[in-house]
């Protein structure tokens, strides 16, 4: 008998087939998104669920001599504090933030193999601190030259090996510690980072200038107020600053009401279209059962009850939804691939498949009791309703389903309006980014990062090589790259006045003729100190500042050697709160651009110039070659990742809005054929019938728009506040998004109440 609820179940979903698909994909789309955001909250959420949460406090700096009266903790600072033996507090716990290294691991055959790391310095009760499971619990960075590995770095660097005792070399050179250790013996391996790819943990005193964290526990039977007495008496002094420390209990901030609304609002919209797509597929699938009265009624004659009529509506569902987990899992696939190609490794959070894989298998088996429980009523009302009952209810009907309408509705007009501000911050921000080149141009123009030393130790070799290459016409290099999102910044300094950023690039001056930038002044040598070119923007306010010949940068002099129109690819000065730019010379080189003869062949001049790097760098090692269009791991590319993902759930919110506004007037207007004729006969004009049937989706729309709407400005405003944008803030945009929505809307209400206007009520009427 199952069996044959299956098939008659297939049998009525492929009648509807557009709509079953269009439901199955939204359905998958929901479950993947709500799957996504719950890992990645749940991951930046993380520290909430560690042990004797309420005892942890946080340990912040402070000093006088700040503008921001906020500091970082150094070394120095946690050894000083240490050293005074407080009462009331537990050991310390210092932690820096996520650093890049190269290194060189040594297996048990000598073999050597270099790798570009993700490190922290951390102290030895880290690990215990932050409940990290970790090998060989009785060895934790005790002696200055151990680190500990991460299990991902230890199955990359050594497969299968036991990497306890192996060797990590630092090749990194830090020129402030002359006497730094370079051979570090791995101890032990502590689980993957949940929020961050961290390959090494070194002790403390691998960067002692490294900016660090500090937590400890409160101890015995003192409070946070008793211990913040005690340290408001601590004062000392670090070169020229005072500096002054206070405890903060992490409980109290992670169960800040703000914050913990925050999350819960966060979850909420990622389940916004799960909750559209399961909403719009119920309605479907009720509704489609009420119009199968003939079946039923068979179906009842033949001896079927309520279980085999509860049977039947649930295997539409367990197809609808068993098509929509198994989708998920392929969208996931495709995200996560994305993911990796688009967000660099060291922005992003660890994704588990099996983890993924598992809660959405839970989620389906969650949806699946939900809609069991659902579609209960509708099995009940329909052998339970009489016509006198349909009769007495008339005025009532459709409240529920209109209510549906309006929240999914409302769902639509958030994403379509959150994307829309994103558009609308994205242009401001990036769209007027400053490029003298042509797209064409653009593809010819392909960047070499220098990112590790083996390549360093390489490049003229490697440079040689890839002149010789009869497809490479032009070279130029630079030391800092701040476009892209990877701002590098000086202080313009001038007395009386407070000091403000500007943007700041080094390299060949060769650069402005490479990229064909407008520059007024001489050309210098590479190898001259001490002299700047200043962008256009900057030369105004150095007018206004009647400075001539000389600037001021971050404490030195440099003297002004001419005036260029702006950086490649550098943004509107106002929205990125800077003064301007300025080029300093120098011989340093960190980027390479190489310019190619033709655009159709910069695909195989990346392949010759990839063949090139690999004969000097080793495979382990990861390489930066690229067409400066491709934004693929830059901040520009995460934006537009954002960007659309937000346009592609807009898409889906709209689709969703379309099928129940669609279905629901089809099934107005054909259930109301009578009246309309009965109307038509007693003079009633096109506008009356109009509004008989669009007045209630126009009340809907207003009521959902003018809820909406707010709210979506409210929240756009309170995330992008301090951040310069002022697109956001216009009303325009308010009234487009109205004006686009409302046209949607009357689209898919007009031609079925244009089909029903023009019926000729004497066939109606014959046909009663």
């Amino acid at each position: 008998m199952i069996k044959h609820y299956l098939k008659v179940a297939l049998r009525n979903l492929l009648n509807y087939k557009a709509h079953s698909l269009i439901s199955v994909i939204c359905l998958a789309v929901g479950i993947t998104c709500f799957s996504v955001a719950n890992h990645f909250i749940n991951s930046v959420t993380d520290n909430d669920e560690l042990p004797n949460y309420e005892g942890r406090i946080e340990l912040s700096l402070s000093s006088p001599q700040t503008a921001a009266d906020f500091v970082r903790w150094l070394k120095e600072d946690v050894a000083y504090i240490e050293g005074l033996s407080l009462s009331g507090i537990d050991t310390l716990v210092a932690s820096s933030f996520a650093e890049q290294a190269e290194v060189t691991v040594i297996d048990k055959n000598q073999q050597a193999f270099p790798f570009l790391i993700q490190y922290r310095c951390v102290s030895p009760s880290f690990f215990s601190y932050y409940n990290k499971k970790v090998e060989n619990k009785d060895k934790k960075l005790v002696a200055p030259d151990e680190v500990v590995i991460s299990r991902s770095f230890a199955r990359k660097a050594f497969g299968k090996e036991n990497p306890i005792g192996m060797i990590v070399h630092l090749e990194t050179n830090y020129r402030h510690l002359p006497n730094q250790i370079k051979d570090y013996k791995i101890v032990s391996v502590v689980d993957d980072d949940k929020a961050e790819s961290i390959d090494c943990y070194f002790p403390l005193s691998m960067n002692p200038r490294l900016k660090l964290s500090v937590n400890t526990y409160l101890a015995g039977q003192t409070t946070l107020e008793n211990l913040n007495k005690q340290l408001d008496k601590i004062t000392w002094k670090r070169g020229e600053m005072d500096l002054h420390v206070r405890a903060y209990s992490q409980a109290e901030r992670e169960n800040d009401l703000q914050r913990n609304i925050g999350i819960l609002f966060a979850r909420f919209l990622a389940s916004l279209i799960l909750l559209s797509g399961l909403i719009n597929f119920m309605k479907f699938v009720i509704q489609m059962f009420y119009n199968r009265q003939r079946e039923l009624a068979l179906r009842k004659c033949m001896g079927s009850d309520v279980k085999g009529m509860f049977l039947l509506l649930f295997t539409e569902v367990f197809w609808m939804l068993l098509a929509a987990f198994f989708l998920s899992l392929v969208i996931t696939e495709i995200f996560l691939t994305l993911m990796y190609t688009y967000v660099s490794q060291e922005d992003m959070i660890q994704f588990p498949l099996a983890d993924l894989y598992r809660f959405q298998f839970f989620l389906y088996i969650g949806l699946l009791a939900i809609c069991s429980i659902v579609i209960i009523y509708p099995i009940y009302r329909l052998r339970r309703l009489s016509i006198i009952h349909h009769i007495v209810q008339k005025r009532k009907r459709h409240v529920f389903r209109n209510i549906m309408i309006g929240l999914q509705l409302a769902i639509s007009i958030f994403f379509v309006g959150g994307s829309y501000g994103i558009v609308l911050s994205y242009n401001e921000t990036w769209g007027k980014m400053y490029s003298p080149l042509n797209k064409d141009e653009e593809k010819q123009v392909i960047s070499l990062s220098v990112n590790s030393l083996r390549m360093r130790q390489n490049m003229d070799a490697i440079l040689s090589d890839i002149r010789s290459l009869s497809d490479i016409t032009d070279q130029t290099g630079i030391s800092e790259q701040f476009n892209l999102g990877s701002f590098t910044y000086m202080r313009y300094e001038k007395s009386g006045h407070p000091a403000r950023g500007v943007l700041m690039m080094e390299g060949n001056p060769h650069y402005f003729d490479f990229f064909r930038i407008p520059m007024e002044g001489k050309k210098v040598d590479c190898n001259v100190k001490g002299t700047v070119y200043v962008s256009r923007k900057f030369k105004e306010q150095l007018q206004k500042d009647s400075i001539e010949g000389t600037v001021r940068l971050s404490g030195s002099d440099y003297q002004i050697a001419g005036t260029y129109e702006a950086l490649y690819k550098e943004g509107a000065a106002d929205q990125l709160n800077v003064s301007g730019s300025v080029f300093l010379v120098s011989p340093e080189v960190s980027i390479y651009y190489f310019k190619v003869i033709d655009s159709n062949r910069t695909p195989n001049a990346i392949k010759q110039i990839t063949e090139i790097c690999r004969r000097y760098v080793p495979g382990t090692l990861p390489l930066d070659i690229h067409c400066i269009n491709d934004t693929k791991q830059t901040t520009i590319g995460i934006m537009q990742m954002i960007l659309g993902a937000s346009m592609l759930l807009a898409v889906i919110s709209v689709l969703l809005v379309i099928l129940s506004v669609y279905s629901a007037i089809s099934l107005d207007t054909m259930s109301r054929q009578k009246e309309v004729a009965i109307r038509k006969i007693n003079g009633a004009t096109p506008k009356t019938i109009a509004l008989l049937f669009g007045k209630v989706y126009l009340i809907i729309y207003l009521a959902a728009f003018c809820t909406i709407y707010p709210l979506l400005r409210l929240m756009m405003a309170s995330m992008l506040e301090g951040s310069g944008l002022k697109n956001i803030y216009r009303w325009d945009w308010g009234i487009l998004l109205f004006l686009a929505m409302a046209l949607l809307i009357f689209c898919i209400t007009a031609y079925k109440i244009y089909k029903v206007m023009h019926l000729n009520p004497a066939s109606i009427l014959k046909k009663e």
